[in-house]
């Protein structure tokens, strides 16, 4: 949204140099990719009843779904202009109103009952389909609600490294000093007497704080739980969500199983982080991108990941991707 806006604020005497069907074609690209994102993994929250009780669709109702964004682009280039356009999506889909109408005992459900209905000035409104624990546990009323999205970006590879060099994190650092305040304010609602929830936000309040820490990933670490603690949807992404992103998920794969099982030893910490890299299912998803086993990284490129992001040997090499 920033280049777009700067783009139309730079071309504003000269009304027709304006690319309005190229700006609508990224915004419509952008948006597409969003809505079936947020769609997809409220279904499966809505559709685990376990974890959405009366308390969560009320905080839904009242606050709005939380939804966290992880990205790992750079502030270079083509990157750049990647985050930009999620920004500018993100302020879009804050504008949507979603809705679950609360289903009879007696109706046939069908789980691809999904309608968009567009209103005046650009409103839009998404029916998702029919739920009878919504008709339960929201006193038999609809559940009409808007998403509150949130988006930290810390770039991580060598093109990360180049904008660090040249002072070009702007960006970022504008990102997520506005995202990072937004998820306070939101987890400021929650939980008032709840200590390790506390906890949680003044640890990410002290990582938001240190911006000027190059590859500040324990930023985004902190983001992680503190989104887990507010019952909120998590989404990672880099360019092409299959390098930079399997290291990620596998490491948060990782602190799941750690605070899950009675704790790992450095040694297994490492052993089961590994293992996850080699033959996990982020392997199998460079198969199904570019037709091989392997992480698209070049060794070079390896040496500029923070350590928890780097691959095992073995598993990466040069690739298109």
């Amino acid at each position: 949204m920033f280049a777009a806006l700067s783009e139309i604020f730079r071309d504003i005497l000269n009304p027709d140099a304006i690319d309005v069907q190229g700006l609508f074609f990224r915004e419509c690209i952008v948006m597409s990719q969003m809505i079936t994102a947020t769609v997809s993994a409220f279904l499966g929250q809505l559709y685990d009843c376990k974890s959405l009780d009366a308390a969560l669709l009320e905080q839904i109702r009242q606050e709005g779904l939380l939804i966290y964004y992880e990205s790992l682009l750079s502030c270079w280039m083509d990157e750049k202009a990647m985050l930009e356009d999620m920004i500018g999506g993100f302020e879009l889909l804050r504008r949507i109103e979603f809705v679950v109408p609360a289903a009879r005992d007696d109706e046939k459900l069908d789980v691809n009952d999904i309608r968009v209905d567009y209103g005046s000035r650009g409103q839009m409104e998404i029916r998702l389909p029919p739920n009878r624990h919504v008709r339960q546990a929201n006193s038999g009323e609809d559940l009409r609600f808007n998403v509150f999205p949130v988006l930290l970006n810390i770039g991580i590879n060598e093109e990360a490294s180049a904008a660090i060099s040249q002072s070009k994190e702007d960006l970022q650092t504008a990102v997520n000093k506005y995202y990072g305040e937004r998820l306070m304010e939101y987890t400021s609602k929650l939980g008032v007497d709840d200590s390790t929830l506390a906890a949680a936000r003044a640890d990410f309040a002290r990582h938001l704080a240190n911006s000027s820490v190059p590859k500040n990933v324990d930023l985004l670490h902190c983001a992680q739980s503190l989104t887990r603690l507010a019952h909120g949807l998590r989404f990672t992404m880099c360019k092409s969500a299959k390098d930079r992103t399997a290291m990620a998920v596998t490491f948060e794969q990782l602190t799941h199983v750690h605070q899950y099982s009675n704790g790992l030893t450095v040694s297994e910490y490492d052993r089961v982080l590994t293992e996850m890299r080699r033959n996990g299912t982020r392997r199998e998803n460079t198969v199904k991108n570019i037709g091989v086993a392997l992480y698209a990284f070049a060794q070079e490129q390896v040496e500029h990941l923070p350590a928890v992001y780097q691959p095992p040997p073995g598993t990466f090499g040069k690739s298109e991707t």
